[in-house]
C-alpha cells in the first residue's frame, strides 16, 4: 500500500523539498495545499543561505490534470532576508527546484506539456486540445511559451544542405540549412542571398559537403563563405531540368505529329455530289446555353451575390471571406458586365470552322476548290467565322496538309515526356506502343529519348565520370532543348558531376521545405519569422 506522502512522491517524482498539507475537491478543480519543507532559502544572487524570514505568502500554481480534475497548486512560500553585506539583494522568495519558476504560474511540468502542445499542434488547436486535457491554457499563452523555446544545441555539421522556401510565394524567400546526416534543421536564415549565406558558413568552417539545387545564389555563397567545400547538385532537380528540356523538344515536334496521324479521306466519286448528302455532314451547333449546365448557373449566383454585398457596402476582402472567394475574383466579378462572364463560362473547346471540315473536304474532293464558293456555301448553312480562316484551310487542303477528325489522339507533349522519362519496364502495353508511334514519327524525339534514357541511367546508376561524354553527344547530335540544357550544366559542371557520383542528395531538405509549408499553414496569421524559425528549429514531442 502506497501511504499518502508516498502517492504524492509518485505525483511529482522529480520534486524534492515540497510538504503536501492536504488536498481536497472544489467544484471540478483539485485543490492541493503545499508548503516548502527547507529550513533555509538560497539567494539567488550571493548564493548564501538565509534563514530570516521576512514575510509568507501564498502562490497559486497550475498543474498538469489528476483523475481528470484541474489541478491548483496552493503554495505556501517565505520571502527571506539575505543578511549578506556585500550582497545587492535584500529579500528573496524561496523556489522548489523542478517545482516553480520565478513569476510563473504553472508548475515546471505543466509548463513543458503546453509547450509541447504547442510544438505539435499550434496556438489554436493547441488551445481547442488542451481543454480537453483539462489544462487552461489560450491561444496567446501558447505561442508565448513556443516563444521562449531555447534553440538547440549546436553540433558540428560536416554535409550540409541548402534550399529556398517562400514567405510570400514569388516575392520574399528565405533559407533553410539542414544536416543532411541527422535530417535535422540546423537554422533558418531571413533572406535568400549570398551574402548572408556566406556570412553563415564562415561561421561554422566544418562545412565539407553542400548540398544544393542549381540556383546560382546559394552556389555563390558557398564557393564564397566554404572555398574548401565540395558543391553537390540535387540529382532529382537535374532530372526535373532534363524533363522540362524534353517536354519542350516535344513542344517544338507537334507538327511531326499531326502529319503521322491516320485519317480516313473521304471517297471521291465520278458523279456530281449530292449537295444534300454533303450537307449532313455538318454537325448541330452547340446549344449557346445549355440546360441544367451548374458553371453557367453558379456564374450567375456569384455575380448577384457580389454585386448585392457591394451595394450593402462590403469591401473586396470582406466579400471574399463571405464567400469563400479569392480577392482577384470578386474584383473581377464586381468589374465585369455578366454577359462577358456567361460568354468566358461557356466551354468552347472547338473552332467555328471544326464542325464545317468533314462538309468541306467532301466538297474539296468532289471537285469544289474554290475557297471563295465554299465560304458561301457553309455561310448559307450557319458558319459565322472568318473568310479568312476557311482560305487557310482550303490551302492546306491544298497541299495536302490538312487534318480532319483524326482516328486516334495526338498525345500531348507533357504525356510524351512522361512516357521518355519513366523506365521502360514501367510502361504500359498502350504506352509503349504509343511511344514507338511517336518515336518513329519524329527522328528529334527519338534522339531525345535515347539521350534522356542514358542521363537517367547515369544519374541513377551514380555514373557521373560518363557526364562529359553525354554532354558532347547532346552537343553534337541533340535537339536543341537539350543542347541548352547540356550548357546550363556547364556553368556548373563540379556541383553537376559530384551530383551523380556522390551519395548525398536534398531529400531531406526537400521534406523540411514541405514541414515549412505545414507550420506557415497551421500559424497563420502569427507565424513571424522569430516563431517560424523556433518552430522549425524544435524538435516535435
Amino acid at each position: 500500500m502506497v501511504g499518502a506522502r508516498g502517492f504524492w512522491e509518485l505525483v511529482w517524482p522529480e520534486v524534492e523539498g515540497l510538504v503536501v498539507d492536504g488536498a481536497r475537491v472544489v467544484g471540478e478543480m483539485l485543490r492541493i495545499d503545499a508548503h516548502g519543507g527547507g529550513s533555509a532559502g538560497l539567494c539567488p544572487a550571493c548564493r548564501c543561505e538565509a534563514t530570516r524570514v521576512h514575510d509568507v505568502y501564498t502562490r497559486r500554481l497550475a498543474d498538469r490534470p489528476l483523475g481528470g480534475r484541474r489541478v491548483v497548486v496552493f503554495l505556501r512560500v517565505r520571502r527571506f532576508r539575505c543578511d549578506e553585506v556585500s550582497c545587492w539583494k535584500r529579500t528573496f522568495v524561496e523556489q522548489i527546484a523542478r517545482l516553480t519558476t520565478r513569476y510563473g504560474r504553472l508548475t515546471d511540468a505543466l509548463a513543458r506539456m503546453v509547450q509541447a502542445i504547442g510544438v505539435a499542434v499550434g496556438g489554436r488547436a493547441g488551445a481547442r486540445l488542451a481543454t480537453h486535457l483539462g489544462v487552461r491554457a489560450g491561444h496567446d499563452s501558447i505561442v508565448r511559451r513556443l516563444r521562449k523555446l531555447p534553440d538547440p544545441p549546436s553540433s558540428s555539421v560536416r554535409v550540409l544542405g541548402v534550399d529556398e522556401f517562400a514567405f510570400r510565394r514569388g516575392r520574399t524567400y528565405g533559407t533553410i540549412l539542414i544536416d543532411v546526416e541527422t535530417h535535422r534543421p540546423i537554422d533558418l536564415l531571413p533572406d535568400r542571398s549570398a551574402d548572408t549565406f556566406a556570412a553563415w558558413l564562415a561561421e561554422h568552417p566544418e562545412v565539407e559537403i553542400i548540398c544544393r539545387d542549381r540556383c546560382r545564389v546559394f552556389g555563390e555563397g558557398g564557393r564564397r563563405g566554404a572555398p574548401q567545400a565540395e558543391h553537390v547538385a540535387d540529382r532529382w532537380h537535374l532530372l526535373h531540368s532534363l524533363t522540362s528540356a524534353v517536354e519542350r523538344t516535344a513542344h517544338a515536334h507537334r507538327a511531326c505529329l499531326r502529319k503521322d496521324v491516320e485519317y480516313t479521306v473521304p471517297e471521291v466519286r465520278d458523279e456530281a455530289v449530292d449537295l444534300a448528302n454533303a450537307r449532313a455532314l455538318i454537325e448541330s451547333p452547340p446549344p449557346m446555353d445549355p440546360p441544367g449546365n451548374q458553371i453557367l448557373a453558379r456564374t450567375r449566383q456569384r455575380h448577384a451575390d457580389v454585386h448585392d454585398l457591394r451595394e450593402r457596402g462590403y469591401t473586396i476582402s470582406a466579400i471574399g471571406r463571405v464567400l469563400g472567394l479569392d480577392r482577384k475574383t470578386v474584383r473581377r466579378f464586381a468589374t465585369t458586365d455578366l454577359d462577358e462572364l456567361l460568354a468566358s463560362a461557356r466551354v468552347r473547346r472547338t473552332g467555328e470552322i471544326d464542325r464545317f471540315r468533314a462538309y468541306l473536304q467532301h466538297r474539296f474532293h468532289a471537285g469544289a476548290t474554290n475557297a471563295a464558293g465554299l465560304f458561301r456555301e457553309i455561310h448559307e448553312q450557319g458558319y459565322r467565322g472568318s473568310r479568312v480562316v476557311v482560305t487557310k484551310y482550303v490551302a492546306t487542303m491544298r497541299s495536302g496538309t490538312a487534318v480532319p477528325e483524326a482516328r486516334r489522339v495526338i498525345p500531348s507533349p507533357r504525356r510524351i515526356t512522361s512516357w521518355i522519362m519513366r523506365r521502360p519496364e514501367n510502361l504500359g502495353d498502350n504506352e509503349r506502343s504509343d511511344l514507338d508511334r511517336v518515336l518513329a514519327a519524329c527522328p528529334d524525339l527519338a534522339t531525345a529519348h535515347a539521350l534522356a534514357g542514358d542521363f537517367a541511367a547515369i544519374t541513377r546508376e551514380r555514373r557521373g565520370s560518363d557526364l562529359p561524354d553525354w554532354v558532347a553527344r547532346v552537343l553534337a547530335d541533340g535537339p536543341q532543348p537539350l543542347q541548352s540544357f547540356a550548357i546550363s550544366l556547364q556553368t556548373d559542371w563540379d556541383a553537376v558531376v559530384n551530383g551523380p557520383t556522390l551519395q548525398w542528395s536534398s531529400g531531406a531538405v526537400e521534406g523540411q521545405v514541405n514541414r515549412i509549408k505545414f507550420l506557415k499553414r497551421r500559424s497563420y496569421g502569427r507565424a513571424s519569422f522569430e516563431l517560424l524559425r523556433t518552430l522549425v528549429l524544435a524538435q516535435p514531442p
